[in-house]
Order: structure tokens, then C-alpha cells, then sequence
């Protein structure tokens, strides 16, 4: 059977919106073509699209032990793993993508890099505790540069990521018992 034709209609039935068939034919094509990365790509876009991102998140595991260095599988580990509340696996996969990312795009990766550590704060710590605050700083003060950037820009992404470090904060009050009138025993 020709594997190309075969993607083509996964890629149909992906347009018509029937994942579960196009998920199945490429399972097929995998079957037979173990090392294409792009069946694993696809397969990934496809179990994200599911909403289904840890075996998205296996697919893309094949890709990396394949290419260590993949930028793109890199990124959307980072992504899924970030989004399903795995900011420590979130945070090792962007810090792995800054050695790899050009200049240009250096301080996006920064700031997802610094999204991910400031979560794990709010995870890792009681944000009303100092240590929160302290973990807060480090962070801020580790991605205040961006190497390959301008001033102002590293300045732009600076206060992004001080905006985002401000909204977790005020979840966190906003969800403390004490706010709602509660008390903490």
C-alpha cells in the first residue's frame, strides 16, 4: 500500500473532521514506516486535536529519541506538558529548546521558559509564603535578559513575564480561603 496516499486520506478525514479514522490509518502507516517522523508529527497534531495530549506526547517522545535537538517536538512538549499541568516536564522541554532556538526567536521560548517556571512556583509553594516570593525573583531575575535581543524588547518581555508572575499572584490571593471569608483551618 502506498504510505503517501494513504496520509492523504488521514489528512481527509482530518478536514472532515473524522480524527478517529485518520488516527487509525496513520497508526497503520506507523506500523509499517516505524522511523517517519512525519506520521509522528501528524499523529501528534491529530491526538492533540483529540485533546488526547499525552499519547500527543508520546508521539513526539519517538521524534526527539530519533532527533534529540527537534525544535519543533521540543516546542509542542513544552506546550502539552504545560497545558496538562506538567510544569517541571514543561520546564526541562523549553529549557532544552533554548539551546537549540536561533536568536530571532530566543525570547519566546524565554518568556514560555519563565511561564513554566513561575507555574511551578505557584505549585511548588504556598503563594503567600516568602519562598513563593523568593522563587518569584529568581525567576525574574534569570529571564530579565535574553541573549540576541534589544533592550527594549528584552525590557517588553521583562515586563510580560512581571504581568504574568502579577496574575498568578492575584489567582492564587483570589483563591485563598481567607478572600472567600473562610478561614485556613
Amino acid at each position: 500500500k502506498n504510505i503517501v496516499v494513504r496520509v492523504m486520506l488521514a489528512e481527509t478525514f482530518r478536514r472532515q473532521g473524522d480524527l478517529h479514522s485518520a488516527l487509525k490509518i496513520l497508526d497503520e502507516c506507523r506500523a509499517e514506516q516505524k522511523e517517519n517522523l512525519e506520521l509522528l508529527f501528524l499523529a501528534a497534531d491529530i491526538n492533540n486535536e483529540l485533546l488526547n495530549q499525552t499519547a500527543a506526547c508520546d508521539n513526539l517522545s519517538l521524534v526527539l529519541k530519533k532527533q534529540p535537538g527537534n525544535a519543533a517536538a521540543l516546542e509542542k512538549l513544552g506546550a502539552y506538558n504545560y497545558n496538562l499541568g506538567r510544569l517541571d516536564q514543561a520546564r526541562d522541554y523549553y529549557l532544552r529548546l533554548v539551546k537549540v532556538t536561533p536568536a530571532e526567536t530566543a525570547p519566546e521560548v524565554q518568556n514560555k521558559l519563565a511561564q513554566s517556571e513561575l507555574g511551578l512556583a505557584g505549585k511548588t509553594f504556598d503563594t503567600a509564603s516568602p519562598e513563593y516570593k523568593r522563587a518569584v525573583e529568581d525567576v525574574l531575575k534569570r529571564h530579565r535578559e535574553v541573549p540576541g535581543s534589544s533592550p527594549r524588547r528584552a525590557y517588553s518581555e521583562r515586563m510580560r513575564t512581571l504581568t504574568i508572575a502579577l496574575l498568578l499572584a492575584a489567582v492564587a490571593v483570589i483563591t485563598s480561603p481567607l478572600w472567600r471569608g473562610g478561614d485556613l483551618n
